[in-house]
């Protein structure tokens, strides 16, 4: 994507076709989400919009909340689901927008609401069926069409970064005290801890014995026992 507008890019012919920018929102893109036939964007702004993959023709667009409140964004086939500085995540219809969560619109100006909360949603993962949500010190694993609860919470000691269902189905998290860690979700139990120097902010793949981070640049595979800078 660029500032303004979303774009696609070939990865087989390197073509790239842009969106037209058509939101009456002209502020910077805050998020993106990609599922199917559905591209779907978030603005600083607080405009939620889907477009066509196709085509990318704007389908609909929507104000889901004041200038930066709303934190993270993620696509099913279905629902948009949009994360917020308030610590809830509300469900659209990807087709419309039309709100799923009940009272969506009713409270969806936070203007007053401190920007960057502890309690906010840092994060929204999807794999399937199962979202994952960090907010605060917590990552919940929940339904993400529903919402309803799907296993038990995973504790840290400060504040989540990041979150990533693996290859394997096991969650790894980033939190604030500089240590990565690998749960069963079933049971919220801590497989392995990995120390990092420094907090990471993103997770990009998790494969059995190796966890892919951006740090400061730098793409990095981390290991139980190593950790390796490529």
């Amino acid at each position: 994507m660029n500032q303004l507008a979303p774009a696609l890019t070939d990865l087989a012919t390197g073509h790239t076709r842009r969106a037209p920018r058509t939101l009456p929102d002209q502020s910077i893109l805050w998020g993106l989400a990609l599922h199917d036939d559905t591209l779907a964007a978030l603005t600083v702004g607080g405009t939620l919009a889907v477009w066509d993959t196709e085509t990318l023709d704007l389908r609909a667009y929507t104000t889901v909340g004041a200038a930066q409140q709303a934190t993270d964004i993620a696509l099913t086939g279905a629902v948009v689901l949009v994360g917020y500085q308030d610590g809830t995540v509300r469900r659209y219809d990807s087709r419309d927008l039309q709100p799923l969560t009940p009272g969506a619109h009713a409270d969806a100006d936070l203007t007053g609401v401190p920007y960057d909360l502890p309690g906010a949603v840092r994060r929204l993962r999807i794999r399937g069926n199962t979202l994952l949500t960090a907010a605060g010190n917590t990552v919940t694993r929940t339904d993400a069409h529903t919402g309803e609860s799907t296993g038990p919470a995973l504790e840290h000691p400060a504040r989540v970064l990041d979150c990533l269902i693996s290859a394997t189905s096991t969650v790894v998290t980033s939190c604030a005290d500089n240590q990565l860690r690998i749960w069963d979700p079933t049971d919220a139990r801590l497989l392995h801890t990995v120390p990092v120097p420094r907090a990471i902010h993103t997770i990009l793949a998790a494969t059995t014995g190796t966890i892919v981070v951006h740090d400061h640049g730098h793409l990095a595979g981390l290991g139980p026992v190593r950790a390796n800078r490529v």
